[in-house]
């Protein structure tokens, strides 16, 4: 089920329409090599089984927001697997297809999803953001490397919590080690989970479901903050027509956001939202009453 677009902001659309006509028509028509990947614990390096991985190619993109333009795949370019339990994964080699380059996905629900793209002229290629770039990116480590017709992609990834840990990320841009501890001001990682799987499920990486599901588990096994409360509501309120049409996700989250609100009346977050709010625990009720 898609989710209505959210449109960019005017102070953003030149930007985002320069970034999208420097891919267009620059596409080339090459094999792509075979990537072979690794996923590990960031903390202490054991090997993540399971973990998803996509990969996909576009035409034009792979981020291409203006006017709810989505990028455009190629026929043909997608492809999926699973880490094996080594955390070890392969993408084979496809045929010669015309594209602008390709952006790839590695994510297991309950760590940080790692994603960004690649080009064989240089990585990342124009018109690309990510979760995992060096040098951006405390959450997750990505090192890719290439040798002949293979890419190696290294990947260490956190849960969402860091639980005071200090770790090393690499910078291929410096081509440097570099050691990071979290300040306080990053000390809510489930913000940024939550943010994360938002944007994936709203460029069709990982289905609404997906996001539904993984609020429902923290609120139950956590306390919620408010940083992970206010992407929920976030992404509850840009469910649009499907809010109506699918209490099965918004019914979920909206019973977490006004049991967050319940339990903590004096946050600041639930005093800006006081107008939604009402209407949140109004829908709740309503559907609480018709079950």
């Amino acid at each position: 089920m898609k989710r209505s677009r959210v449109s960019v902001s005017p102070y953003l659309r030149p930007l985002v329409l320069l970034m999208a006509l420097g891919c267009a028509g620059r596409g080339i028509r090459a094999p792509m090599p075979e990537f072979h990947g690794h996923v590990v614990d960031a903390r202490t390096g054991a090997p993540i089984a399971g973990a998803i991985v996509k990969r996909r190619l576009y035409e034009s993109g792979p981020v291409n927001f203006v006017d709810g333009e989505r990028p455009r795949n190629v026929k043909g370019g997608e492809a999926e697997t699973t880490s094996d339990a080594d955390g070890r994964f392969v993408l084979p080699p496809f045929k010669p297809l015309r594209y602008t380059g390709m952006a790839w996905l590695v994510y297991k629900p309950g760590w940080m999803p790692a994603y960004s793209c690649y080009s064989d002229a240089g990585w990342p290629f124009s018109g690309c953001s990510g979760f995992g770039m060096p040098g951006n990116d405390p959450w997750t480590s990505v090192h890719i490397t290439k040798h002949g017709d293979r890419v190696d992609l290294e990947l260490c990834v956190f849960p969402p919590t860091l639980e005071g840990v200090t770790f090393r990320s690499y910078n291929v841009y410096t081509k440097q080690w570099a050691t990071f501890t979290p300040t306080p001001e990053q000390s809510d990682p489930w913000n940024h989970y939550f943010g994360r799987l938002d944007d994936l499920c709203l460029q069709q990486w990982l289905p609404n479901e997906d996001f539904v599901h993984q609020a429902v588990q923290y609120a139950e096994h956590n306390t919620p903050s408010e940083g992970a409360v206010s992407r929920i509501h976030m992404f509850l309120s840009n469910l649009g027509s499907e809010h109506s049409r699918r209490p099965d996700l918004a019914l979920p989250l909206a019973k977490i956001v006004v049991s967050y609100c319940m339990q903590q009346p004096q946050s600041p977050y639930c005093d800006r939202i006081a107008l939604p709010l009402k209407s949140l625990r109004r829908y709740v009720a309503d559907r609480q009453e018709t079950q």
